[in-house]
């Protein structure tokens, strides 16, 4: 997956990045703004939910505090949903 990133106009970014693109971010703070979860038992066990409480606690914006509602068969399709997302709602958002 390509970096995607964003220069705001305070000099801020938003970006995407994945495991093999850490290293750039040495010594900038960043944070994961979401994270993918396996359902340990119920009805949807063993399937995964894309839980973004990490970005509201950053951001402190209500529309940021969710969880998809479609849970996922596999963590690579959970992984996607939440990329899709990200992109969207959070990276390229009109501002």
């Amino acid at each position: 997956m390509p970096t995607l990133k964003r220069y705001l106009p305070d000099g801020s970014t938003r970006q995407i990045i994945d495991a093999a693109t850490t290293y750039r971010t040495k010594g900038k703070p960043c944070f994961r703004a979401s994270r993918v979860e396996v359902i340990p038992d119920g009805e949807q066990a063993n399937k995964f939910h894309v839980d973004f409480t990490p970005l509201h606690t950053e951001t402190n914006r209500p529309e940021h505090q969710l969880c998809l509602l479609n849970t996922f068969d596999s963590y690579y399709d959970a992984v996607k949903a939440e990329i899709d997302w990200l992109t969207k709602n959070y990276v390229l958002e009109l501002t």
